[in-house]
């Protein structure tokens, strides 16, 4: 059973629809329409150019079903410049990281990171976001990342590119505002240069169980997960936001990325980039439902239902938000030699 209730903000943030059940968080289903499909075909084919951009962003008014947004381009484009004038540079990219077959399936785990974080990805590279295959799934994981002004930390990133080519960087500049820069460019560079079966969205603080992924999506596959997040009143004058994705994690069907990527080509860029994937989402006819198995919140440490959760962002007997290394590497090794854990 879910529980829907209307919670009211201060005068300087909004009224944000939250949907919440009793013991789980919930996760949203994607489907996409028909119609779609020879766009989608045709955006694989196609490859950037200098000379003819695709962008041509404007305000835009979204409706859901139930709520009219009204995105106004010139609010955005001079509050934040940078993040609609922005045209995506790629330092370096993964290899071997796209590809797909007919007797396999390809899950690439995109995990937004901070340059500085070296801790977190030594961590996820002993854990997690590990290069591997469950049964028939081919497990690619690929830490999403900008750029910072220290030249020794990014000669550091640099010896770490080299050495596990699974690092995608831009050359924009690291900060909250520019995540939603992270989401658009990491969908046009999967529009260009990959085609795969799912794409798991999510943070390097979290812990994530590839193995109940794998099971989740044969049962019921393309996952999302919602989330509240609130928005300074200037920026965004309505009343209500969109259904949005939780950043700490969430699943894309592999079809579906030329689809938000053509939204995200004439929508402004939001400075929230889970409430900017909300309204991509919108744009693209994306619809989304309920499902289960993620945990931004928290969960409280039991081996057996880590093994079950998909994404489970901050440990709820520890006051600190997201999952520290140190902790993450002792969580897995007991998660991993747990045994005889009741599926749900």
């Amino acid at each position: 059973m879910v529980i829907c209730y209307e919670q009211t903000m201060n005068k300087h943030c909004l009224k944000v629809m939250v949907c919440l059940s009793f013991n789980i968080l919930l996760s949203i289903v994607l489907y996409w329409s028909l119609e779609d499909n020879d766009d989608i075909k045709k955006m694989n084919t196609l490859k950037p150019t200098n000379t003819e951009s695709p962008i041509q962003r404007d305000t835009q008014s979204l409706y859901d079903g139930k709520y009219v947004y009204l995105l106004d381009f010139e609010k955005y484009k001079e509050e934040f410049p940078h993040l609609q004038d922005y045209k995506c540079k790629v330092i370096t990219e993964p290899k071997e990281l796209c590809g797909r077959t007919k007797s396999s399936m390809t899950l690439i785990l995109a995990i937004k990171s901070h340059p500085d974080s070296f801790d977190r990805r030594h961590a996820l590279r002993q854990t997690w976001a590990q290069p591997q295959v469950i049964e028939n799934f081919h497990i690619k994981p690929a830490f999403l990342m900008a750029s910072i002004e220290n030249k020794i930390k990014m000669a550091k990133v640099e010896k770490e590119v080299s050495q596990y080519q699974d690092i995608l960087q831009w050359d924009f500049t690291e900060s909250h505002a520019n995540l939603s820069l992270k989401e658009f460019c990491f969908l046009e560079w999967m529009t260009y240069n990959c085609v795969v079966d799912f794409v798991f969205k999510g943070d390097d603080d979290g812990f994530v169980y590839p193995p109940a992924i794998v099971k989740y999506l044969k049962r019921t596959p393309n996952v999302h997960q919602v989330c509240s997040w609130k928005s300074p009143q200037h920026l965004y004058s309505m009343n209500v936001l969109p259904t949005f994705v939780s950043g700490g994690g969430f699943i894309i069907p592999g079809i579906l990325i030329p689809s938000l990527y053509r939204a995200a080509t004439v929508l402004p860029v939001f400075p929230l980039d889970d409430v900017y994937f909300g309204f991509l989402a919108i744009k693209a006819n994306v619809i989304l439902k309920h499902g289960h198995g993620f945990y931004c919140f928290g969960l409280k440490f039991d081996a057996c239902k880590y093994r079950n959760a998909l994404i489970v962002h901050n440990i709820i007997e520890n006051s600190a938000k997201g999952i520290s290394p140190r902790t993450l590497l002792n969580v897995w090794g007991k998660v991993i030699k747990q045994k005889n854990c009741k599926e749900v």
